[in-house]
């Protein structure tokens, strides 16, 4: 039940991120990632309705390797353009549990997904990358008294084995275009307010929301 993913959200909130992703189910399997008309249509509702962080695409490139056979890390290198300069921030990211929403009559789906976050506070001098990603991004936030509740993030994607093979795809093919919405809960008011069912229904309604059903 996704209820069971937002108590243990709650019992380790500086640990755990909970989230959930907009795409297909595949042969049993989630593929993340929605058509081009789909993406614009919940760009303009996030516009009309969330407060957008920025009205510019902000860059980011993920670099993923291995530290040790199970342990795999992030480096992120996001561009800033106000200050310009680049922002590099280094995660360790275990994925914990997954639950679907999904519709009866389409193969779409969204995924609850539950995982540990925790810094890298020493990473690597070197490393061999195993995946790269390029990705062009747009934040919005769902603010309820000043405090972020829900953030929602666009992001048209382009990924590969090395540095080089995203950057020939990004010039020469399409994007994925992937949509999230992570519970951030920023001051810990929504959590205290609502109990883990009404939090999970409040999942369900938004995963609802983004595949544009109505049950």
């Amino acid at each position: 039940m996704i209820a069971d993913l937002v108590r243990q959200r709650r019992e380790n909130s500086k640990e755990l991120e909970l989230e959930l992703r907009l795409g297909v189910s595949e042969d049993g399997a989630f593929v993340a990632g929605v058509d081009a008309e789909a993406f614009s249509q919940l760009e303009r509702d996030f516009e009309d309705t969330l407060r957008p962080l920025s009205s510019k695409w902000t860059e980011v490139i993920d670099y993923h390797y291995a530290l040790t056979r199970s342990q795999r890390a992030r480096t992120r290198v996001e561009t800033d353009a106000e200050r310009i300069r680049c922002v590099t921030t280094h995660i360790v990211k275990s994925a914990l549990e997954s639950r679907m929403v999904s519709r009866d009559d389409t193969s779409e789906c969204c995924r609850v997904a539950l995982s540990r976050e925790s810094p890298l506070t020493t990473p690597p001098a070197s490393c061999m990358p195993t995946h790269v990603r390029l990705k062009q991004i747009r934040r919005f936030v769902d603010e309820r008294e000043g405090s972020v509740v829900w953030s929602y993030e666009l992001s048209r994607t382009w990924s590969g084995n090395s540095r080089s093979v995203v950057e020939h795809l990004h010039n020469h093919s399409m994007p994925t275009y992937e949509v999230e919405v992570e519970l951030v809960d920023a001051d810990g008011s929504y959590l205290a307010s609502r109990t883990d069912e009404e939090v999970a229904a409040s999942i369900v309604a938004k995963a609802n929301m983004l595949l544009g059903y109505d049950p």
